[in-house]
């Protein structure tokens, strides 16, 4: 019950700008990065246990502090996500030196039955993807479901196990608020960029 009342919360404080890339939650941003507590719309309000691509527990306000740029896929599939993980390793080498070591990716799979541990790790070598600037994440049906509903990510499995969904890359601030999101394949990550740039002095 608790739960279902975090994601309702979660999801009608954000408004989610899913056609545009315009900022969403810049007000967030400037709340104070050593704050105890972190705001109502924080994606760290999420508590469920998660699966790394190393095999190691993982929660997501373990990212607490950096900027997180964010995005679902799943492993199996064969247009849609690789050019995702493209436009995120296209972002990432566009980073001004200053922000390099203060973004980090994430990566969630909408695939929990065959994107194990195992699986990303893979996948993640494969798209050469190191683990000291992406995290990969398994989980379970709800916390996978939890993740994406709070993110505005739509997705429906098929007869073939295979996913449609939408495409997004967020970012969070470092309390894990949303604050601007990029909708589409190749969409043109100017604004995102601005947006880092305008947030790097809060870090």
């Amino acid at each position: 019950m608790f739960r279902a009342s975090l994601l309702l919360t979660l999801i009608s404080s954000l408004t989610l700008g899913c056609q545009d890339s315009t900022p969403l939650n810049a007000a967030n941003a400037n709340t104070p990065k050593g704050s105890l507590t972190p705001p109502d719309t924080s994606l760290y309000w999420l508590d469920d246990e998660w699966v790394d691509q190393e095999g190691a527990a993982f929660t997501l306000g373990q990212m607490r502090g950096q900027l997180v740029i964010t995005a679902m896929i799943f492993t199996h599939c064969k247009y849609a996500c690789p050019r995702i993980v493209e436009d995120l390793k296209r972002i990432a080498d566009d980073l001004p030196l200053a922000a390099r070591s203060r973004v980090h990716f994430l990566l969630v799979t909408m695939d929990t039955e065959r994107d194990t541990p195992e699986v990303l790790k893979d996948f993640a070598e494969e798209h050469q993807l190191s683990a000291a600037d992406w995290t990969l994440l398994h989980g379970d049906a709800m916390a996978v479901r939890g993740f994406a509903a709070t993110l505005g990510v739509n997705y429906q499995r098929a007869s073939n196990g295979d996913f449609s969904h939408s495409n997004l890359i967020s970012l969070l601030d470092t309390n894990g608020c949303l604050v601007q999101q990029l909708s589409g394949l190749g969409a043109d990550s100017t604004p995102l960029m601005t947006t880092i740039n305008s947030l790097l002095p809060t870090l």
